[in-house]
């Protein structure tokens, strides 16, 4: 299981064998784990590993619209973090009118954007702080502004967010997800993994502009990605819109619950 420990997918198959080698369509090979390996060699394993499932007899729950809101002139989503006490959200980078210091003792004003947030159907006048930002990979964490330098806004914040639903994070990227629409519906997608000059990567079906910041759900209707790209932002209209940012990959490791208390969680419902 040595192997295991680096970045690489973890195919989660029902239909295969345990330890058997699969040959995705990608042309890449990848081990077939069971249920009771990933959970018994979850030490091993990255915190970071993806497990792709056919996903075809999950349970769809799909969340309420309430849990995406405006983030600028794009979207973001709100998200539970394992090891931060209050609800964050989670958008695109160039969803921001503009990017934090890089320096890791800025100041609190630096890295806050006033009447940044709201809800879709509403005015943007909640102020908020980036938490985390990572340009090349198009992904951004917000969160409460300083509660001592702006206690009114804090309370604004969490007053809005603590009342809108969160999305549950999954690394199960199955077959085929959910993204909402400009009309705040959710509607199905293919959800494509792959590997190429950006590492692992995601794309998914059309997309327009406006979606930039949505989740993109797997088929249980947890998250597993954000829109970041578009026809609009690579020139090029075809059915696979990415690389899209891929959570399990890309945000920060405090937003990430531990390996081993998710895998029976989600796995259980897959297949």
């Amino acid at each position: 299981m040595a192997e295991t420990k680096s970045q690489a997918l973890i195919l989660y198959r029902p239909d295969a064998e345990a330890g058997e080698t699969v040959r995705e369509p990608s042309g890449h090979y990848y081990r077939s784990l069971s249920l009771d390996e990933l959970q018994m060699n979850s030490r091993q394993l990255s915190p970071r590993c993806l497990v792709i499932s056919k996903g075809a007899n999950m349970k769809t729950r799909l969340p309420k619209p309430e849990c995406v809101i405006k983030v600028g002139d794009g979207r973001g989503f709100l998200l539970h973090s394992a090891h931060y006490p209050h609800t964050v959200v989670v958008t695109a980078a160039h969803c921001l009118p503009s990017l934090p210091p890089a320096h890791p003792a800025a100041f609190w004003y630096e890295r806050t954007y006033p009447d940044l947030l709201g809800p879709l159907t509403g005015e943007r006048k909640i102020w908020t702080e980036c938490m985390f930002v990572d340009p090349v990979n198009d992904i951004a964490v917000l969160g409460t502004p300083e509660p001592q330098e702006l206690y009114e806004q804090a309370r604004a914040y969490d007053d809005v967010i603590y009342n809108a639903p969160v999305l549950r994070l999954s690394s199960n990227l199955t077959k085929d997800g959910w993204v909402m629409t400009l009309d705040r519906e959710w509607v199905p997608t293919p959800l494509h993994v792959f590997s190429g000059l950006y590492g692992t990567s995601l794309s998914i079906g059309m997309t327009k502009a406006g979606m930039s910041g949505s989740p993109i759900l797997n088929a249980a209707g947890w998250a597993v990605g954000l829109v970041a790209v578009g026809a609009e932002s690579c020139g090029v209209e075809c059915e696979k819109q990415g690389p899209q940012p891929i959570l399990y990959r890309h945000l920060p490791g405090w937003c990430l619950p531990h390996l081993k208390s998710r895998i029976k969680r989600e796995l259980a419902a897959s297949d």
